[in-house]
């Protein structure tokens, strides 16, 4: 059935056209305020432009391509031939409606022949709608009259409408598609509707294709058109992107990314989606998003929020469309052995994924991550393959860059994203090479932590200096949890940029690399956990302000208080100590350990029992009671003057250290010489000021002991027996403790002896 030219009206004299009930409603002629916000604004612009286009054909006599309506043709029970359409039941239902009016305005609807054509059109989709192709002929009852302001009410008003019709979809986009043809054509006073039938010469044609024809799987099938009901977002983007290029591209190049987008780059994605019918629109609708809004970015001189995606067609130009177009060849080629190793470690990653399938939170990270491979991809200047290194070199730099910067809010992404563009830019001046863009005198990167760029430019030396380097480098900045951020131990090694590299760094870095590829991993601390923050702790305060809090640093990658930020704020003469004292000569599992615990050791053995780090090298128990976020809050007030916090704020509950660290010692020692103490709790109370104590119990009688405003006392449970929240909450009690001493030696012997 495939021929070059077929006519709405030449369908009609073949077959019979029913929109199956498994396709969606007609939706081309709904305002925008009928629509969601997933479908989009732009309907309304889309009908209007489709409109003006038919009538600029049909006024001016002109040709009109619709492009390809795919379907496929049955017979029904007595033999009639069905046409059902996969592809292209928008189009064919408006130029259906086109007909209808034009033959109700010339007088045509009399015709016999010409009426039973419009009863061969009919819906399937819902009931109601079926009925309503039915009866829509009747409208010849109506006379035409050029100053009729309502096509609605005029067919409303008549007695075969139904009211319950009003709650169709598909007829009120039918009846709001009728008044906008109307409007547009009710000043014609020329005949058209005889050349609209012309079926040897038709003005308004498409390509006509039975999907049994060409012979292809059930994959063609589904791909085609089958997505579920609502139209999709992708669909009505992809007209107004159509509309778009067409304006940009000439005749045979707007074939071409017309052909692509419907054929090769839904292969793509069809892939992507893993043969997902619902996934396969919506992939393709966020790479096209990710791709534009960047681009947006790029062109607009301010700091601009995230805008509807139809807004950013405005921004679009040939070289966009060309870029895509090469970028996506990169991924369908990339099977055909056109990538090499390099590439390929970027494609599969989420880098790309993760845009377009939107799982979950996706961060202004890997958008700027995205848009660093797809600048890299559809250069050819950086994708051939006698510039691969060029192109790994690339992605490796950026990316170090982007994973490394702390994203807040939109501004910082605008920044990030501009500053890959002028880096982009600029590597025409130095034949693409980005090391050696880094490396010329006083060139500045903004957008990024300087730190970053500092470190990059570092690397870029040390792997133009020598090729060695690259492998050193890449080694240790390939480690899950550091991720590019090697700036640290370039410092330890005593590593500066354009300096001569002695062989005792060289050897520092290779080591302290070794020693933070083993105890790091992408759950950040990984191995000895405890001992490496107790054998820090010894060499020193290492732990990290965060607002009035102060933290062990955690295992991920907050802002404020991990590992990343004593990393990237180079805090780092506790940890230089520690690792110089880690023998890796021998099996590095074993020496780590021995060598965390002679450094907590030697501590214990000169330690000032009234340095504040004390308690928590000697008690490792004390870290789990720092919340997850390992936060501690120090001098704060008299009454409490160290507290363990088990969220970020004094008004969650909060274990005062003093009195924690007893309650752990005492739970570890022999029962024996804690003389029949049956029973121990801890109290954690919520402020900074409250009290924090813990019970015990002797025999068959209570006693709660607390460190409170440098003071311990003990008391009798039943001596504050309904008084709990005073005692928690008053500065002084008085006449009801049973012993009080500033030494925490004197009171454990006189708990021993109670």
């Amino acid at each position: 059935m495939m021929k070059n030219k077929w006519s709405l009206w030449e369908i009609l004299n073949k077959y019979k056209i029913s929109i199956p009930i498994i396709q969606r409603d007609y939706v081309q002629g709904l305002s925008s305020k009928k629509l969601n916000t997933e479908t989009g604004r732009n309907i309304d612009k889309i009908r209007e432009n489709f409109i003006k286009d038919i009538y600029d054909v049909t006024v001016e006599e002109n040709n009109l391509s619709l492009d390809f309506i795919y379907g496929y043709v049955r017979n029904d029970e007595i033999g009639n031939q069905i046409f059902i359409p996969l592809d292209g039941q928008q189009r064919l239902t408006t130029l259906y409606l086109l007909h209808l009016y034009l033959a109700w305005k010339e007088g045509q609807l009399e015709n016999e022949d010409v009426a039973s054509k419009f009863l061969k059109f009919e819906y399937e989709v819902r009931s109601s709608s079926k009925e309503f192709c039915r009866q829509v002929i009747n409208i010849k009852d109506i006379e035409f009259q050029k100053d009729i302001t309502s096509i609605i009410s005029k067919i409303k008003n008549k007695k075969w409408y139904r009211t319950e019709w009003d709650n169709d979809k598909t007829i009120s986009s039918m009846l709001n598609m009728l008044e906008a043809i109307h409007d547009k054509f009710k000043n014609i006073d020329e005949r058209v509707f005889e050349k609209l039938i012309d079926i040897k010469n038709p003005n308004i044609y498409f390509q006509f294709i039975d999907i049994k024809d060409l012979e292809q799987d059930d994959d063609l099938y589904i791909k085609l058109n089958v997505r579920g009901k609502p139209l999709t977002s992708f669909e009505n983007f992809k007209a107004s992107l159509e509309e778009k290029i067409s304006t940009l591209l000439n005749d045979k190049r707007l074939g071409e990314v017309k052909m692509k987008m419907d054929n090769a780059w839904t292969d793509l994605f069809w892939k992507y989606s893993k043969k997902d019918i619902k996934k396969l629109d919506e992939y393709m609708l966020n790479f096209f998003e990710a791709v534009l809004y960047c681009n947006f970015i790029i062109k607009t001189e301010e700091i601009i929020k995230k805008q509807d995606i139809f807004i950013y067609l405005d921004y679009i130009n040939e070289e966009t469309i060309d870029r895509i177009d090469k970028f996506l060849d990169k991924l369908i080629n990339k099977e055909e052995k056109k990538f090499t190793k390099y590439t390929n470690l970027y494609c599969e990653d989420n880098d790309l994924m993760l845009v377009i399938r939107k799982e979950g939170n996706l961060e202004y990270s890997d958008y700027l991550k995205f848009f660093t491979f797809f600048l890299g991809i559809s250069d050819e200047n950086l994708s051939l393959r006698k510039n691969e290194e060029n192109l790994y070199q690339w992605l490796r730099v950026v990316n170090n860059l982007i994973e490394n910067h702390i994203y807040n809010k939109e501004e910082d992404f605008i920044r990030s994203l501009k500053s890959i563009k002028k880096l982009y830019t600029d590597l025409d001046e130095v034949s693409y090479d980005i090391l050696k863009l880094f490396l010329k005198q006083n060139y500045k990167v903004e957008g990024f932590f300087g730190s970053q760029v500092e470190e990059e430019k570092i690397k870029s030396y040390l792997i133009k200096l020598n090729k060695d380097w690259q492998y050193l480098i890449e080694k240790v900045e390939n480690n899950s949890y550091l991720k590019g951020n090697i700036g640290f131990i370039l410092e330890m090694s005593g590593i500066e940029f354009n300096m001569q590299i002695k062989k005792e760094s060289l050897n520092r870095f290779i080591d302290y690399s070794y020693k933070i590829n083993y105890l790091f991993n992408e759950s950040g601390l990984s191995n000895n956990q405890m001992l490496f923050r107790r054998a820090m702790l010894a060499k020193g305060d290492y732990l990290l302000q965060s607002g009035k809090n102060k933290c062990f640093c955690t295992n991920d990658f907050h802002r404020d208080r991990s590992w990343k930020r004593l990393f990237r704020d180079k805090k780092i003469e506790e940890l230089q100590l520690v690792l110089d004292e880690i023998d890796t000569s021998k099996e590095i599992e074993k020496e780590t350990t021995n060598s965390l615990e002679k450094i907590i050791n030697d501590f214990r053995d000169k330690a000032d029992r009234n340095d504040w780090r004390y308690e928590f090298i000697d008690e490792p128990e004390m870290f789990k009671y720092c919340g997850n976020n390992l936060l501690i809050r120090m001098n704060m007030s008299k009454y409490n003057p160290f507290l363990l916090l088990s969220s970020t704020q004094t008004n969650g509950y909060c274990y005062e250290k003093e009195s924690l660290y007893l309650y752990l010692y005492l739970k570890k020692q022999d029962t024996k010489i804690l003389k029949n103490i049956t029973f121990m709790n801890y109290s954690p109370t919520q402020g900074a000021e409250t009290r924090k104590y813990f019970t015990i119990k002797k025999e068959d009688e209570e006693f709660i002991i607390t460190h409170y405003n440098n003071n311990w006392e003990i008391y009798k449970s039943k001596s504050i027996d309904g008084e709990l929240e005073n005692f928690i909450f008053a500065r002084e009690i008085k006449d009801k403790s049973i012993f009080s001493t500033k030494d925490r030696e004197e009171l454990y012997n006189h708990l021993i002896n109670l």
